[in-house]
């Protein structure tokens, strides 16, 4: 799999099923900012944020979605889906079968400008979450907002492409990683005199 981040902001996500598997990925996708779309004759729990349509599955129900998730109990019904939406040109999620799937959602944490995902491809999700849980994303982000702009610093500097590479690479090395990890101010200072 070719691992990419959807922005869903604004766009319709239909989820057929009504179960806790389809709650949960109804629940990210409107953190997201997505137009969720639930189809299902019956939902496990209220949910303000989405649009439910209290019917059986059928093939129209996709239409409009830029992606699909099949999250029934009946497995030769999310196959179906699954082949419904790729007539249709639909990015589509089966969640109980990922190799059947066009994507895979990733676990992951942001803070500000850094985003770090996991995946194990479907084969243990809890791994992927506890890799990410593992990433002090307070501090790369952090290190991230000194860079951003050291970064702007470097690219405005009269020297050349391999220069300015060499640049940027001793802002990233172990040691000033470290540094920024244990000292912010420390490696702010650091990285103004390179």
């Amino acid at each position: 799999m070719y691992p990419v981040m959807l922005n869903v902001k604004g766009r319709i996500c239909t989820i057929i099923g009504g179960g806790a598997a389809a709650m949960i990925k109804a629940a990210a996708l409107v953190r997201e900012g997505a137009e969720v779309r639930i189809v299902s004759p019956e939902i496990h729990t209220d949910f303000a944020d989405i649009n439910h349509i209290a019917k059986k599955y059928e093939k129209s129900d996709l239409i409009g979605s830029f992606i699909v998730i099949a999250a029934t109990d009946d497995e030769d019904l999310n196959r179906q889906i699954i082949s419904d939406a790729a007539e249709l040109g639909i990015l589509a999620l089966n969640a109980s079968d990922p190799e059947s799937s066009d994507f895979i959602p990733m676990a992951h944490i942001s803070n500000g400008d850094v985003t770090v995902a996991a995946s194990t491809g479907g084969a243990y999700p809890m791994l992927a979450k506890k890799i990410c849980d593992d990433v002090d994303i307070e501090a790369y982000n952090k290190i991230c907002k000194i860079l951003k702009k050291q970064r702007k610093i470097i690219l405005g500097k009269n020297i050349s492409r391999e220069e300015k590479r060499a640049l940027f690479k001793t802002l990233i090395t172990d040691e000033m990683i470290s540094l920024g990890k244990n000292d912010i101010n420390a490696f702010e200072k650091a990285a103004d005199r390179r």
